[in-house]
């Protein structure tokens, strides 16, 4: 049925690609390459939409990455239909780009940009977040580009969710840009407000980001967050680069001394989630719960140092 279904005209795959994605399916084992072919030979007939579903639901597969030549593809035919889209297509394909790691060119980039720029004003708040996004990922953001996205979200904040929150925290901690002691006041108030409904990737984002801006949240929340924080790491809700943002962060946070019973936890989480790890993952969680006082006991320690890792070629030295 699949196989049928991807020979259908260009409007079809790109719905079905969405579908799958929407629905939290991956594609079917050994299908990307005749969705490749299908989506090269009929891209003059896809629509703005029909890329911006393409690009969102191949950002979305986290078992299927799609090669340079396809991604390349998608984005000439993205700027040759570039008036066309709608602020809210565009918003995402820009997130999609930046989700899958695929850095364009200079002249593309200011073109995407520029356009994005055009149109921020019919953004909605999630979708100035994903723009946010995309910009923290796509290299050293334009000056001009950032500061018009970052005074928009504040100018927001009514609207904000705890997604907006998380987003708009990790994002600035990222590219560490603050945006000036009255809007991140105005930041952090909503975030202390809001600690209670943060999950636990949310909470990743917010404690991370905040730490790369220097900044805290208030001290009742930050308890809040601790005792939060404990609850779910016994529940096993934080895993790979959640735990490791929330252990390099725990040392600003609680001034390198926050409760003994939690350092014990973030240890006892590292231990347990290592097969969710990746290398740096895993050294930035040891050295960071090392300087909080975590001393691995007999048994920990012992498992720890029957880990093997294959570091590759590439990276040799470098952890």
């Amino acid at each position: 049925r699949w196989a049928r279904r991807v020979q259908q005209p260009a409007r079809a795959l790109p719905t079905a690609l969405w579908s799958l994605a929407k629905l939290d399916l991956e594609l079917p084992a050994g299908s990307l390459a005749q969705v490749e072919a299908t989506v090269l030979r009929s891209l003059d007939d896809f629509t703005p939409q029909g890329i911006f579903n393409t690009l969102w639901a191949l950002a979305h597969f986290g078992g299927s990455k799609p090669s340079q030549q396809l991604l390349e593809a998608l984005v000439a035919a993205m700027l040759d239909r570039l008036e066309w889209f709608k602020p809210s297509e565009l918003a995402m394909t820009y997130w999609s780009l930046a989700k899958l790691k695929h850095a364009l060119a200079p002249v593309p980039l200011e073109r995407l940009q520029g356009r994005l720029l055009a149109v921020s004003l019919d953004f909605s708040m999630s979708e100035v977040s994903c723009v946010l996004y995309g910009a923290s990922c796509m290299g050293k953001p334009d000056p001009l580009f950032l500061g018009q996205l970052v005074k928009q979200a504040f100018a927001m904040s009514h609207m904000w969710s705890t997604e907006s929150i998380s987003i708009l925290a990790f994002t600035l901690g990222l590219i560490e840009h603050s945006p000036g002691d009255r809007l991140m006041a105005r930041l952090r108030a909503e975030a202390s407000q809001h600690v209670e409904q943060l999950g636990p990737h949310s909470m990743a984002n917010v404690l991370w980001g905040f730490a790369r801006l220097r900044c805290r949240l208030e001290p009742e929340a930050l308890g809040r967050a601790e005792e939060l924080l404990q609850q779910r790491l016994a529940g096993g809700e934080l895993r790979g680069q959640d735990l490791a943002n929330t252990a390099w962060a725990a040392a600003w946070h609680w001034d390198c001394a926050p409760r003994a019973s939690l350092v014990a936890a973030l240890g006892e989480q590292v231990l347990a989630g290592v097969a969710s790890m990746t290398l740096s993952q895993l050294v930035r969680c040891v050295l960071c719960l090392s300087t909080l006082g975590w001393r691995p006991d007999a048994a920990q320690a012992a498992a720890l140092a029957a880990l093997e890792v294959t570091v590759p070629a590439s990276r040799e030295g470098m952890e």
